[in-house]
């Protein structure tokens, strides 16, 4: 059959393609798309798309690229955290990888809430300075929270350490002073699990044990992480969404990104990147 040599390999490349984006490598996915054929119907992923020429890119042990000013730079946050939670919900749902799911939600979360404190920062030079700052290192997610559960007007101050660590405390070199207008609301009362006043560090300590400890993760856990960062995600938007039953999430999901501008967050489906690819002629009905 020579003539399926052709639409294997595009398949192949395809393949590679949506594996590097699925990893999370957008600028490794950027320049596997060069290799697909010119369809000028197919919509890549917005997070390949939007964040492609700017992502981490890895050479031996250290980063040969990395995106700057990430934290202050809105648009990218949003199309990463998308692209994030359809991540989440898929290693919930498909791959019922629950402790990757947890440890994801976690992770995104901590970019959410360093995202928080930069909008807070409305000097020019320095936010400047905080982000070139940010790029190389965060906070901790403990003193975050507790930094932006203040009372009001409560001034605060962030720094670097001689290490180049950023922190709230005990930093060397002053780079922000800042004032928090108001407390953060307790969006994490959303979810089952983490539902009380300080919920977060719950989450929080969860979330180390499951980093230096291996056991078992209850689905519901990692069901309750997704909800956890996507309340925290909604909460940084301003967009009050009434969280219904776990049914209903992919429902909401995509109608979160709908609405913050159609952001595409999943693959083609099987059947549509088949007949793309030219095999659908050659697989029988249920395998195309």
């Amino acid at each position: 059959m020579p003539n399926i040599v052709q639409p294997v390999q595009i398949l192949g490349a395809f393949l590679d393609y949506y594996a590097k984006w699925d990893s999370g490598d957008y600028q490794g996915a950027k320049r596997a798309a060069e290799n697909l054929p010119d369809f000028p119907d197919f919509e890549q992923p917005s997070a390949v798309a939007v964040l492609g020429n700017h992502w981490f890119e890895i050479s031996g042990n250290d980063f040969a690229n990395r995106p700057s000013g990430f934290y202050g730079n809105e648009h990218w946050i949003k199309v990463y955290a998308c692209d994030e939670l359809a991540r989440i919900w898929r290693l919930i749902h498909y791959n019922e990888d629950y402790r990757s799911a947890f440890l994801r939600a976690a992770g995104l979360n901590e970019i959410i809430m360093v995202a928080r404190v930069v909008r807070l920062v409305s000097d020019p030079a320095e936010r400047g300075k905080l982000l070139a700052a940010l790029d190389n290192s965060t906070p901790p997610a403990y003193s975050v929270f507790e930094k932006l559960s203040q009372p009001p007007k409560t001034q605060l101050k962030m720094g670097t350490d001689r290490n180049g660590r950023v922190k709230f405390e005990n930093f060397r070199t002053l780079i922000a002073t800042f004032e928090l207008p108001s407390p953060m609301q307790r969006w994490w009362v959303k979810t089952k699990t983490f539902n009380t006043p300080d919920g977060w560090d719950d989450f929080l300590e969860k979330r180390n044990k499951l980093a230096h400890e291996y056991f078992s993760v209850p689905r519901e856990w990692a069901e309750d992480a997704l909800r956890f960062v996507q309340a925290n995600f909604e909460d940084f938007l301003d967009i009050s969404i009434d969280h219904k039953d776990w049914a209903d999430i992919k429902r909401e999901l995509e109608s979160l990104f709908q609405n913050l501008g159609n952001l595409r967050t999943t693959a083609l489906p099987w059947s549509e990147l088949c007949k793309k690819c030219g095999l659908s002629e050659f697989l029988p009905p249920r395998l195309r």
